[in-house]
Protein backbone atom coordinates (compact mmCIF):
# COMPACT_ATOMS: atom_id res chain seq x y z
CA UNK A 1 0.00 0.00 0.00
CA UNK A 2 1.45 3.42 -0.95
CA UNK A 3 2.41 5.62 1.99
CA UNK A 4 0.27 8.77 2.10
CA UNK A 5 1.07 10.97 5.07
CA UNK A 6 1.86 14.67 5.65
CA UNK A 7 5.36 13.70 6.77
CA UNK A 8 6.09 11.51 3.75
CA UNK A 9 6.13 12.54 0.11
CA UNK A 10 3.68 10.41 -1.83
CA UNK A 11 5.49 7.98 -4.17
CA UNK A 12 4.68 8.49 -7.84
CA UNK A 13 5.69 5.06 -9.09
CA UNK A 14 5.62 1.49 -7.86
CA UNK A 15 9.42 1.47 -7.58
CA UNK A 16 9.32 4.59 -5.43
CA UNK A 17 6.64 3.05 -3.22
CA UNK A 18 8.82 -0.03 -2.73
CA UNK A 19 11.74 2.16 -1.70
CA UNK A 20 9.53 3.88 0.89
CA UNK A 21 8.36 0.51 2.21
CA UNK A 22 11.95 -0.70 2.53
CA UNK A 23 12.98 2.43 4.42
CA UNK A 24 10.11 2.03 6.88
CA UNK A 25 10.88 -1.66 7.36
CA UNK A 26 14.57 -0.90 7.87
CA UNK A 27 13.80 1.75 10.48
CA UNK A 28 11.44 -0.57 12.33
CA UNK A 29 14.10 -3.31 12.38
CA UNK A 30 16.77 -0.91 13.69
CA UNK A 31 14.42 0.30 16.44
CA UNK A 32 14.19 -3.30 17.63
CA UNK A 33 17.92 -3.11 18.29
CA UNK A 34 18.53 0.44 19.53
CA UNK A 35 16.83 3.62 20.64
CA UNK A 36 15.56 6.15 18.13
CA UNK A 37 18.25 8.67 19.10
CA UNK A 38 20.95 6.08 18.41
CA UNK A 39 19.68 5.26 14.92
CA UNK A 40 21.00 7.44 12.10
CA UNK A 41 19.55 8.26 8.70
CA UNK A 42 22.66 6.70 7.15
CA UNK A 43 21.99 3.40 8.92
CA UNK A 44 18.35 3.38 7.84
CA UNK A 45 19.33 3.98 4.21
CA UNK A 46 22.06 1.33 4.33
CA UNK A 47 19.74 -1.25 5.91
CA UNK A 48 17.14 -0.52 3.23
CA UNK A 49 19.74 -0.72 0.46
CA UNK A 50 19.05 2.78 -0.86
CA UNK A 51 20.86 6.09 -0.96
CA UNK A 52 20.66 8.77 1.71
CA UNK A 53 19.22 11.03 -0.95
CA UNK A 54 16.36 8.57 -1.43
CA UNK A 55 15.59 8.84 2.29
CA UNK A 56 15.50 12.64 2.31
CA UNK A 57 13.46 12.67 -0.89
CA UNK A 58 10.70 10.81 0.97
CA UNK A 59 10.77 11.87 4.62
CA UNK A 60 12.68 15.13 4.89
CA UNK A 61 14.30 14.12 8.18
CA UNK A 62 14.38 11.39 10.82
CA UNK A 63 11.50 12.91 12.78
CA UNK A 64 9.33 12.74 9.67
CA UNK A 65 10.12 9.05 9.36
CA UNK A 66 9.08 8.45 12.97
CA UNK A 67 5.81 10.30 12.44
CA UNK A 68 4.96 7.99 9.54
CA UNK A 69 5.81 4.92 11.61
CA UNK A 70 3.70 6.33 14.45
CA UNK A 71 0.74 6.93 12.15
CA UNK A 72 0.87 3.42 10.71
CA UNK A 73 1.15 1.80 14.13
CA UNK A 74 -1.73 3.82 15.57
CA UNK A 75 -3.92 2.92 12.60
CA UNK A 76 -3.20 -0.76 13.22
CA UNK A 77 -4.01 -0.49 16.93
CA UNK A 78 -7.27 1.28 16.08
CA UNK A 79 -8.14 -1.45 13.57
CA UNK A 80 -7.38 -4.05 16.23
CA UNK A 81 -9.76 -2.30 18.64
CA UNK A 82 -12.43 -2.23 15.92
CA UNK A 83 -12.08 -5.96 15.34
CA UNK A 84 -11.79 -7.00 18.98
CA UNK A 85 -14.74 -4.96 20.25
CA UNK A 86 -17.15 -5.99 17.50
CA UNK A 87 -20.31 -7.57 19.04
CA UNK A 88 -19.67 -10.97 17.47
CA UNK A 89 -16.40 -11.24 19.37
CA UNK A 90 -18.28 -11.25 22.68
CA UNK A 91 -21.87 -12.31 22.15
CA UNK A 92 -22.58 -15.91 23.13
CA UNK A 93 -19.05 -16.57 24.37
CA UNK A 94 -17.64 -17.07 27.83
CA UNK A 95 -16.09 -13.84 29.03
CA UNK A 96 -12.82 -15.65 29.78
CA UNK A 97 -12.55 -16.82 26.16
CA UNK A 98 -13.32 -13.38 24.73
CA UNK A 99 -10.88 -11.64 27.06
CA UNK A 100 -8.13 -14.15 26.36
CA UNK A 101 -8.52 -13.64 22.62
CA UNK A 102 -8.45 -9.87 23.06
CA UNK A 103 -5.35 -9.99 25.24
CA UNK A 104 -3.54 -12.33 22.87
CA UNK A 105 -4.25 -10.05 19.91
CA UNK A 106 -3.07 -7.02 21.89
CA UNK A 107 0.12 -8.78 22.98
CA UNK A 108 0.91 -9.80 19.41
CA UNK A 109 0.37 -6.23 18.22
CA UNK A 110 2.78 -4.95 20.86
CA UNK A 111 5.24 -7.64 19.84
CA UNK A 112 4.98 -6.80 16.13
CA UNK A 113 5.54 -3.09 16.73
CA UNK A 114 7.86 -3.41 19.71
CA UNK A 115 10.68 -1.17 18.51
CA UNK A 116 8.40 1.57 17.20
CA UNK A 117 6.12 1.51 20.25
CA UNK A 118 9.07 1.62 22.63
CA UNK A 119 10.55 4.58 20.77
CA UNK A 120 7.24 6.43 20.92
CA UNK A 121 6.70 5.76 24.63
CA UNK A 122 10.19 7.03 25.48
CA UNK A 123 9.86 10.10 23.29
CA UNK A 124 6.42 10.93 24.71
CA UNK A 125 8.10 11.69 28.04
CA UNK A 126 9.62 14.81 26.50
CA UNK A 127 7.20 15.48 23.62
CA UNK A 128 3.84 16.83 24.86
CA UNK A 129 2.24 16.68 21.41
CA UNK A 130 3.14 13.02 20.96
CA UNK A 131 1.85 12.30 24.47
CA UNK A 132 -1.46 13.91 23.49
CA UNK A 133 -1.70 11.79 20.36
CA UNK A 134 -1.08 8.61 22.37
CA UNK A 135 -3.67 9.69 24.94
CA UNK A 136 -6.15 10.35 22.13
CA UNK A 137 -5.60 6.82 20.82
CA UNK A 138 -6.17 5.36 24.29
CA UNK A 139 -9.25 7.54 24.81
CA UNK A 140 -10.68 6.07 21.63
CA UNK A 141 -9.80 2.42 22.19
CA UNK A 142 -9.83 1.68 25.94
CA UNK A 143 -13.43 2.80 26.67
CA UNK A 144 -14.63 0.56 23.85
CA UNK A 145 -13.02 -2.47 25.44
CA UNK A 146 -14.44 -1.46 28.82
CA UNK A 147 -17.88 -1.12 27.25
CA UNK A 148 -17.67 -4.57 25.68
CA UNK A 149 -16.74 -6.13 29.01
CA UNK A 150 -19.49 -4.28 30.89
CA UNK A 151 -22.10 -5.20 28.29
CA UNK A 152 -21.38 -8.91 28.18
CA UNK A 153 -20.75 -9.75 31.81
CA UNK A 154 -21.81 -8.89 35.34
CA UNK A 155 -19.21 -7.15 37.50
CA UNK A 156 -19.38 -7.68 41.25
CA UNK A 157 -16.62 -5.20 42.10
CA UNK A 158 -18.44 -2.40 43.99
CA UNK A 159 -16.63 0.30 41.98
CA UNK A 160 -17.27 -1.22 38.57
CA UNK A 161 -16.30 1.70 36.32
CA UNK A 162 -13.15 2.54 38.25
CA UNK A 163 -12.22 -1.12 38.40
CA UNK A 164 -12.65 -1.46 34.63
CA UNK A 165 -10.45 1.54 33.96
CA UNK A 166 -7.81 0.33 36.42
CA UNK A 167 -7.84 -3.16 34.89
CA UNK A 168 -7.26 -1.87 31.37
CA UNK A 169 -4.55 0.49 32.57
CA UNK A 170 -2.86 -2.46 34.26
CA UNK A 171 -3.06 -4.58 31.10
CA UNK A 172 -1.49 -1.79 29.07
CA UNK A 173 1.25 -1.30 31.68
CA UNK A 174 2.06 -5.01 31.84
CA UNK A 175 2.31 -5.19 28.04
CA UNK A 176 4.61 -2.19 27.96
CA UNK A 177 6.91 -3.51 30.67
CA UNK A 178 7.10 -7.15 29.63
CA UNK A 179 7.12 -6.67 25.85
CA UNK A 180 8.43 -3.20 25.01
CA UNK A 181 11.07 -3.09 27.75
CA UNK A 182 11.43 -6.84 28.39
CA UNK A 183 11.00 -6.42 32.12
CA UNK A 184 9.68 -9.42 34.02
CA UNK A 185 9.54 -10.78 37.51
CA UNK A 186 13.05 -10.37 39.01
CA UNK A 187 15.03 -13.49 38.24
CA UNK A 188 12.10 -15.10 36.46
CA UNK A 189 11.64 -16.21 32.89
CA UNK A 190 9.66 -14.24 30.35
CA UNK A 191 6.18 -15.68 29.82
CA UNK A 192 5.08 -16.86 26.40
CA UNK A 193 2.42 -14.75 24.68
CA UNK A 194 -0.26 -17.34 25.39
CA UNK A 195 0.73 -17.60 29.06
CA UNK A 196 0.79 -13.82 29.43
CA UNK A 197 -2.67 -13.57 27.88
CA UNK A 198 -3.98 -16.22 30.28
CA UNK A 199 -2.56 -14.44 33.33
CA UNK A 200 -3.96 -11.08 32.25
CA UNK A 201 -7.36 -12.69 31.77
CA UNK A 202 -7.26 -14.35 35.19
CA UNK A 203 -6.26 -11.05 36.75
CA UNK A 204 -9.15 -9.11 35.21
CA UNK A 205 -11.75 -11.80 35.85
CA UNK A 206 -10.68 -12.14 39.47
CA UNK A 207 -10.33 -8.44 40.19
CA UNK A 208 -13.60 -7.44 38.56
CA UNK A 209 -15.47 -10.48 39.80
CA UNK A 210 -16.99 -11.00 36.37
CA UNK A 211 -19.62 -13.52 35.36
CA UNK A 212 -20.76 -14.15 31.80
CA UNK A 213 -24.26 -13.19 30.83
CA UNK A 214 -24.42 -9.49 31.67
Amino acid sequence: MPVTHPFARAPQQARSAETTRRLLAAAAALLEERSFDDVSVTEVAERAGVTIGAFYARFGDKDGLLRVLESQMMEEFSSLADAQTAPQRWTGRAIEEALHEHHLSLIRAYRTHRGIARALVLRSHSDPQLRKRIEKLNQRNLPRVAGAIAKHCRISNPSAQRALEFSLLTVRSVCRETILFKEGWPGGKQLSDAALARELTRMIVGYLGVESGG
